[in-house]
């Protein structure tokens, strides 16, 4: 079974190295891609009351959580 796939995919192989390919510039992605990344400006934090006011559970002024390693 696995002989028989190979035999597909390297005629499939076979099949693009008979294509024409002069004049064709090698890349990496079909389409240009482009860095989507915002600037990294620093910015103003949550207040610390705020934020310790969304927590469930805290003490000595930080997140309490339950234990989840013995």
């Amino acid at each position: 079974m696995f002989q028989e796939q190979l035999e597909h995919i390297l005629e499939h192989v076979n099949k693009l190295n008979e294509l024409d390919m002069a004049g064709i510039e090698p890349m990496a992605h079909a389409i240009p891609v482009k860095n989507r990344f915002r600037e990294d400006v620093p910015r103003e934090g949550l207040e610390h009351d705020a934020v310790m006011g969304n927590a469930p559970s805290a003490k000595h002024e930080q997140f309490f959580v339950p234990r989840i390693i013995e």
